[in-house]
């Protein structure tokens, strides 16, 4: 299904003027995306799923969806060492037979189900912003398993080349789980997560190697671009315009940089007083114009997490 780019919040949510604008899809397309509404923090509502819902769908089923659906956020924004760990040391105590029904063990595994339930209840939805005490408990977690691990390979008695190996495999992990991503290693993504993905925003990530590539451009410093996020105008050798609204009868501007979140956000620039002939600066933000743009960088390697430049089309035929 082609992604529009415009803004389909029902009436019934309110915005508010500070608000995070997600998309409404319809049931028969596939998404997840994320509404707030005035005084009510990110609402989770029964159309709003990485699935679609099914005909017969019942209450329990709904729920156990939403808690699918919110627990994603901590499973996949969890460091790519830390959910390896998680696995391996779970299943290797049970595998010996040992109880992970104890003190701290027992705590952290049951504290982010009692997180998203009361998530749920409250409709709010427990993203990385407010999820991010998990990723502390979940982690202190993964280093009370690493060394129940190390006990019981001493009881087995092992040789020591085995814990060279283990400590290598998961610093392999972790290391390529950094480097692969330099320089957007805090995204708050792991490996887990497949690339056509994305549960972060670029924010700014991005905004500098989009200045780097403009200033290298001939003429540079007599460049004019608009771009959505102010950071970029801290790179930028260029004349940088901040206004959302562009008169063109007074600047016309040479490129324009945005970024998925305000993308998505629907923070677009729009025209003021466009001559005739000229492409609608919807158009900008249309399948055709983002998926040709002059340059763009993936954060993360992830489509869906941008930061894309586009050159100003002075009319339509071009």
């Amino acid at each position: 299904v082609a992604f529009d780019y415009i803004d389909h919040t029902p009436d019934m949510f309110s915005k508010g003027d500070n608000a995070e604008v997600g998309m409404w899809v319809p049931e028969e397309k596939k998404g997840a995306f994320i509404f707030r509404t005035q005084g009510s923090g990110n609402v989770v509502n029964k159309n709003v799923f990485s699935i679609p819902l099914k005909e017969g769908d019942t209450k329990v089923s709904v729920f156990f969806r939403k808690i699918l659906f919110e627990s994603s956020y901590t499973v996949f924004t969890l460091p790519t060492g830390v959910v390896f760990i998680l696995i391996v040391g779970l299943g290797f105590m049970v595998y010996r037979g040992r109880s992970i029904l104890e003190e701290y063990t027992l705590f952290a595994l049951s504290a982010p189900w009692v997180f998203f339930i009361g998530g749920i209840m409250a409709n709010v939805l427990v993203n990385v912003r407010y999820g991010i005490l998990l990723q502390f408990i979940l982690s202190l977690l993964a280093g009370i398993l690493i060394v129940n691990i190390v006990n019981e390979l001493k009881v087995l008695r092992v040789r020591r080349w085995v814990y060279t190996i283990l400590f290598l495999l998961f610093s392999s992990l972790q290391g390529w789980a950094i480097f692969s991503t330099i320089p957007f290693s805090l995204n708050y993504q792991n490996d887990f997560l497949p690339l056509r993905y994305s549960f972060a925003d670029s924010w700014s990530y991005g905004m500098y190697e989009a200045a780097q590539y403009l200033n290298a451009l001939p003429n540079a410093t007599e460049l004019k671009v608009w771009s959505d996020r102010r950071a970029f105008c801290r790179y930028f050798v260029g004349k940088c315009i901040k206004s959302q609204t562009i008169d063109l009868a007074y600047i016309k501007p040479d490129y324009f940089v945005v970024s998925r979140r305000n993308v998505v956000k629907g923070e677009w620039f729009k025209w003021k007083n466009p001559p005739e002939g000229i492409r609608d600066s919807a158009w900008y933000y249309s399948d055709e114009s983002m998926n040709n743009p002059a340059w763009q960088i993936l954060i993360g390697n992830r489509p869906l997490n941008y930061i894309k430049v586009f050159s100003f089309q002075e009319n339509i035929d071009q």
